[in-house]
């Protein structure tokens, strides 16, 4: 399924956290749940922008005392593939201070890369799955 499909099935819904844009965040009362939107039409490469990020910072800020996940597409890191490197999200600087400024993330879950990898982003873990696409090799 399309991220638009999918967006057309379950967009303003409880599912997607009531949203009308495709990020989103879901409030459980024990954790915060974070999707945020990297695609770039046309482009493999991520990126989110200020005004995202700007978002994501006041999500994280509502609830400093209860723990989040924050989930991308892209990897804000390099996974160490040259090739897939160049695909990464392009403001995951960025991305690292809003997560530095806001210490209830947990963890932060990205794709893309086809291939599972465990890194530190910000001292917390980051893990790059490859879901159940076939792994790149």
């Amino acid at each position: 399924m399309t991220l638009q499909r999918c967006w057309d099935e379950f967009g303003g819904t409880r599912f997607l956290g009531d949203a009308a844009k495709m990020h989103y965040a879901v409030e459980h009362p024990a954790f915060t749940v974070i999707s945020l939107n990297s695609a770039v039409p046309g482009l493999a490469g991520g990126h989110l922008g200020a005004s995202q990020l700007e978002w994501l910072d006041g999500v994280l800020a509502r609830r400093p005392d209860t723990p989040a996940v924050v989930c991308l597409h892209h990897p804000p890191i390099a996974v160490g593939i040259p090739f897939l490197d160049g695909m990464r999200l392009d403001d995951g600087e960025e991305l690292a201070d809003v997560v530095a400024r806001n210490r209830n993330v947990a963890r932060v879950l990205a794709g893309h890369v086809h291939r599972p990898i465990t890194a530190t982003f910000e001292q917390l873990s980051i893990l790059v799955d490859q879901l159940s696409s076939p792994s790149l090799s």
